[in-house]
This record gives C-alpha cells, sequence and structure tokens, in this order.
C-alpha cells in the first residue's frame, strides 16, 4: 500500500511539474518562479511540498549564515553555548518588536537570528540521535 501512495505521489509531482511548465512558458514566466511553485522534499517516503512563506524564510536563514561562514560554524559550540546564544537572540527579537515604528527588516533579521540558532542546536541534537542509531544498530547485528 505504501508503494502504491509513493507511485502516486511520484506521477502526481510530474503532472504538477508539466502543468506548471506549461503555464510558466504560456505566460513567459522566469524559471524561478517554477522552481519555487515545485521545491519539494522526500520525508519519510512522503513527499511534501514545502510551503512558499517556508522557503522564502529559509533562503533568507541561508543568507545570514552565508554572512558569517567566515566565523567556521556550530560543530566546534556546545549545546549550551548555543542555547545561551538562542536566549540572546530571542531578547533582541523582543527588543526589535518593541520598536516604534519597527523596522521591519531589522525584524526579520533577528527571526532569521533566533530560527538559525535554534536550526544550529536541532542539527546537533540530530546528529547525536543519528549517532546513537547507528551504534545500535551495529551493536544489534
Amino acid at each position: 500500500m505504501g508503494d502504491v501512495i509513493l507511485y502516486a505521489a511520484v506521477i502526481l509531482f510530474f503532472l504538477v511539474v508539466l502543468y506548471l511548465t506549461v503555464d510558466m512558458f504560456r505566460n513567459n514566466r522566469q524559471h524561478r518562479s517554477l522552481v519555487l511553485e515545485i521545491q519539494r522534499k522526500v520525508d519519510e517516503g512522503n513527499a511534501i511540498l514545502v510551503r512558499e512563506p517556508v522557503a522564502w524564510f529559509v533562503r533568507e536563514m541561508e543568507k545570514k549564515l552565508r554572512k558569517y561562514d567566515h566565523r567556521g560554524g556550530w560543530d566546534d559550540c556546545t549545546p549550551g553555548y548555543l542555547l545561551g546564544r538562542l536566549r540572546e537572540e530571542v531578547e533582541e527579537l523582543q527588543e526589535e518588536r518593541a520598536r516604534v515604528p519597527g523596522d521591519f527588516n531589522a525584524e526579520i533579521s533577528e527571526c532569521c537570528d533566533v530560527a538559525n540558532f535554534a536550526m544550529m542546536l536541532a542539527d546537533k541534537a540530530r546528529k547525536v540521535r543519528d549517532a546513537n542509531n547507528q551504534a545500535y544498530a551495529e551493536r544489534n547485528r
């Protein structure tokens, strides 16, 4: 049953791609709009269409991360350090939200900082989880 659903999702994906491609050329849209519509992620065999606001926010987060690439990433940071930085960024976001009139670019930037530190913590947790799962699988072969 799961294979049938996966095949149906793949067929639906290609039909959507075909429709959007024809529609794009008919209306002379740019390739970028097609890419935004078709951004997909596969998670546990289920196709997930990424919502436009999520795709936009991920791009904003990535821009912010790239701005600080020279710092070398977060692999060497402890979870405690990252959690402390996350708290600081939440405070900065609250301060930015309290300003009148608000600077929406600054607010978006602070939101990206909060999200990026949360992502860094999640990434560290994912790596530990995956290492534990792999060690468990190897012990039980």
